[in-house]
C-alpha cells in the first residue's frame, strides 16, 4: 500500500488554482508557485498553519523550489504540531514511503491517527488500511471497519469502497454482508470511482448478494475499464471468451485482454496467451503464446510457467 506523492501534487494544484487565474502553460504555473512559496513561508513564520502545510507541499513536490523533503518535513511538523490535520497526514505519507526519513509504519500510523482525530478523512481511511493489514499497529478488522465507516460517512469514497470490501470478504469479526457491500460499491460507482464499479460488477458477475446478471456486470466493467482499471478489462475479456450473458466473441475477448495486458495485468496476459495457443480470435501462434506465457512466468504467475514449459517441450512449437 502506497500513498505516493502524486496525491500531494494533485491537492497542491487544487490549492494553487483556487487562488489564481488560469495559466497559459506549465512555465507560468511554476512561476506562480515561486511567488506563493515566498508568501507562504512568510505567513507560516507568523503561525499560519495552512501556509506551513502548503509551503511544505511545494518543497515536497519541487514546484517553484528545489525539491527538499527535509524542509517539507519541518513545515509539515509545524502544521501538525498546531493540529492542522492535513499536515499530519503528509507526515504520515513521508514515514510510510520513506520520503526524507527512514520508513516507519509505527510513526506513519501515529500521524494518520492524529490527522484523523482532527477530521482529515483521508487519514481515517489510511489508518483503517493499517489496521486491516497490520502495519504499525496490531491487525484488527473491527477497528478497520470502524475507521472506514467514519471516513465513508464523512464523504471519503475510498473509505466506502474499503468498507464494502470488508463486508464482501467477511474477514474475522466482520459479518459477511453482500447487500451492504452492493450498496456501498454502488455509491462509489455513482461517484465515478472505478474500483467501486468494478467490484459491483463482480457481485453481478458471480451472483453475490444479487441475482446473477452478466449484462449488468458487463455494463459496470465497461465503466471501470474505460477509466483505466485493467482488471475490469480482463473481466470483460472473460465474458466475451466464455459467452456469459453475451454472444461469444473471441476477437472482442482479445481486444480487452490485450488492453489489460498492455496495462500490466498479468492474468490478462495469460488469457491472451491462451487465445494464441488455441487460435481463438487470432491465428494459432505457439511462438506468440510462448512469448506471452514467458512474460507471465517472469512476473511469478505459476500457470504461465506451466504453460510455457508444456508448450516448449511439445512438438507443436516446432511446427
Amino acid at each position: 500500500m502506497k500513498k505516493i506523492l502524486v496525491l500531494a501534487t494533485f491537492l497542491l494544484i487544487n490549492i494553487l488554482y483556487a487562488n489564481s487565474n488560469d495559466f497559459k502553460n506549465d512555465i507560468e504555473f511554476v512561476e506562480y508557485a515561486k511567488e506563493k512559496i515566498i508568501v507562504w513561508e512568510k505567513t507560516c513564520n507568523d503561525n499560519n498553519l495552512t501556509s506551513c502545510r502548503d509551503a511544505g507541499l511545494l518543497y515536497a513536490n519541487g514546484m517553484g523550489v528545489v525539491q527538499n523533503y527535509l524542509k517539507a518535513k519541518v513545515l509539515f511538523e509545524k502544521a501538525c504540531d498546531g493540529n492542522e490535520g492535513a499536515g499530519c497526514w503528509y507526515l504520515g505519507i513521508f514515514y510510510e514511503n520513506g520520503f526524507g526519513v527512514k520508513q516507519n509504519y509505527l510513526k506513519a500510523a501515529s500521524f494518520y491517527r492524529k490527522s484523523c482525530s482532527h477530521g482529515f478523512i483521508q487519514a481515517c481511511t489510511a489508518l483503517g488500511e493499517y489496521y486491516k493489514e497490520g502495519l504499525g499497529v496490531n491487525q484488527e478488522y473491527t477497528k478497520s471497519k470502524e475507521l472506514f465507516n467514519k471516513a465513508c460517512k464523512m464523504g471519503h469514497i475510498e473509505g466506502c469502497v474499503n468498507l464494502a470490501s470488508l463486508y464482501s470478504s467477511g474477514l474475522e469479526g466482520i459479518k459477511q454482508n453482500y447487500l451492504k457491500a452492493k450498496e456501498l460499491f454502488g455509491k462509489a460507482c455513482e461517484k465515478k470511482y472505478a474500483i467501486g464499479c468494478h467490484n459491483l460488477g463482480v457481485l453481478y458477475d458471480k451472483g453475490l448478494g444479487v441475482k446473477q446478471d452478466y449484462l449488468k456486470a458487463k455494463e459496470l466493467y465497461i465503466k471501470s475499464c474505460d477509466k483505466g482499471l485493467y482488471s475490469s478489462c480482463n473481466n470483460l475479456g472473460l465474458l466475451y471468451k466464455n459467452g456469459h450473458g453475451i454472444e461469444q466473441d473471441y476477437f472482442k475477448a482479445k481486444i480487452f485482454f490485450s488492453r489489460a495486458c498492455d496495462g500490466k495485468n498479468i492474468v490478462a496476459c495469460f488469457n491472451l496467451g491462451n487465445l494464441y495457443e488455441n487460435g481463438q480470435g487470432v491465428e494459432k501462434n505457439y511462438i506468440k503464446a510462448l512469448e506471452i506465457y514467458k512474460k507471465t512466468c517472469d512476473y511469478g504467475l505459476a500457470e504461465g510457467c506451466f504453460r510455457f514449459d508444456e508448450i516448449s517441450q511439445s512438438e507443436r512449437v516446432k511446427k
